[in-house]
């Protein structure tokens, strides 16, 4: 099984890296061009991780503990950071980022939880810490120089932060069960 993986990872021009410790299927695909950098830490079991890179200096991180995690990173730009890291099960993530310098760090600790962060621009910051259960967020960034910031503790929460234009700031904090926020920012 891991000959047929490594062929196909080989025919369709990705690296692909199974870890499979005590009965653990791991799996990380990743497709970089030259001078892009990543680092993939699985542990646990069933996690999934996918890293596509294009242009340079990019860096696609991930760190994925306990049971049944995915994860999503996609960047095409130069210099643009993308880290996740969870600590669960049944959590996912997704990152795309498009342009140059951009920032975006999600952190998601306990089941089920769901984040994205959509970068198209210009040195634009994002992050997104999730502890629970079951929480939604997700960040839209299109513009230069936006800044956002999520942080979700309890259970079904949900937080959207939409930034369009440049020099926008905006943090969502949520705290216990069932709440719900979204922020809309424009600037020129």
């Amino acid at each position: 099984m891991k000959k047929f993986f490594l062929l196909l990872g080989a025919l369709i021009g990705f690296a692909v890296v199974l870890q499979a410790p005590a009965q653990a299927f791991n799996v990380a695909l990743i497709n970089a061009c030259p001078t892009n950098y990543h680092y993939v830490n699985q542990q646990g079991d069933k996690q999934f991780f996918l890293l596509l890179q294009c242009g340079t200096h990019n860096e696609g991180d991930a760190i994925q503990k306990d049971k049944a995690n995915t994860g999503i990173t996609v960047q095409l730009g130069k210099g643009n950071l993308g880290i996740l890291y969870q600590d669960g099960k049944h959590n996912a993530a997704l990152t795309v980022q498009v342009g140059k310098d951009n920032n975006s760090v999600i952190t998601q600790e306990g089941k089920g939880n769901e984040a994205g962060v959509m970068q198209l621009g210009n040195d634009n910051d994002a992050s997104v810490t999730q502890t629970g259960h079951l929480n939604e967020a997700g960040v839209l960034q299109v513009g230069d120089n936006n800044a956002a910031q999520i942080s979700q503790a309890g259970e079904f929460n949900s937080a959207t932060i939409v930034q369009s234009g440049s020099g926008n700031w905006g943090a969502i904090s949520q705290v216990g069960v069932g709440q719900s926020a979204t922020i809309f920012q424009s600037s020129n």
